[in-house]
């Protein structure tokens, strides 16, 4: 019943991207690894990576610390951003917590996806789709999750030893 609903009637609606679609062929993956089924859980798993790819879910750019004061910049990098109007500062968007959480909720949906692609093509001949150093985003959190709350965490590409700088201590 899942399979055809995805599809649609005209089966166009497959390649929808959708966050509930993503995670249906998620859940159909799932599915498929546990009637034994790898070949086929892999391929839900691959459509899964693609709709998320195409929906940017491997990317965070809302979670970048958009403010820089380019006062402090280069002399030639002050002079050309006053030149074109570019010497204020940019705060970011206030997020509600309804909007932590479904950011969070896409991220989640993404790491799935990563995890399953490393599951199902391990020993298998199966290629992986999704390349570490291709990815820009966070690592899940529990806070962000279960109380809305806006953190900031490693990246999986990121060296051990850099820890990510809290919000709070933006000021």
């Amino acid at each position: 019943a899942l399979r055809s609903r995805l599809a649609g009637l005209d089966g166009a609606s497959l390649a929808v991207p959708d966050l509930a679609r993503v995670q249906a062929l998620l859940m159909l993956a799932l599915h498929e690894w546990g009637m034994c089924r790898g070949k086929s859980a892999w391929l839900y798993v691959g459509m899964a990576i693609r709709l998320a790819q195409a929906m940017g879910l491997s990317f965070e750019l809302e979670n970048e610390f958009p403010t820089r004061d380019v006062s402090r910049s280069s002399p030639g990098f002050k002079t050309e951003a006053d030149h074109f109007g570019l010497t204020r500062r940019v705060e970011p968007k206030e997020l509600t917590s309804d909007d932590i959480i479904a950011q969070e909720t896409k991220r989640r949906t993404f790491w799935a996806c990563f995890l399953l692609d490393r599951c199902l093509s391990s020993g298998k001949h199966r290629p992986r789709m999704i390349r570490v150093k291709e990815l820009g985003i966070q690592l899940p959190s529990d806070n962000a999750f279960a109380f809305g709350e806006r953190v900031r965490t490693a990246r999986l590409n990121e060296p051990t030893g850099r820890r990510p700088q809290s919000f709070s201590a933006q000021g």
